[in-house]
């Protein structure tokens, strides 16, 4: 996060999408839950190994453009182990 300006917040999820891990450049009480951010349907696609991004959406105290990027973590047999979710800023692409 220290190197590219565009990640808002990065969380590690765990099987269950609840987040284990969290580091965000907002304080804990302006930056909301990644994992409160995906649906059950979401949640379930990504389960099944499908990468996810969200429609673009705007911060109501910035007024920047963000997305919710989610990818399935996997281990070296395949195995479903967790998902790794980012909030991107759209203003530094």
């Amino acid at each position: 996060m220290g190197r590219d300006p565009a990640f808002r917040q990065v969380a590690a999820l765990n099987t269950q999408g609840q987040e284990l891990v969290k580091s965000s450049r907002l304080s804990q009480q302006a930056s909301g839950s990644l994992a409160g951010q995906l649906t059950a349907e979401v949640l379930d696609q990504i389960r099944q190994g499908n990468p996810h991004i969200s429609p673009v959406y705007v911060d109501q105290l910035t007024s920047e453009p963000l997305v919710l990027v989610a990818t399935p973590v996997i281990n070296a047999l395949g195995e479903f182990q967790g998902i790794l979710a980012a909030e991107v800023n759209l203003k530094f692409m």
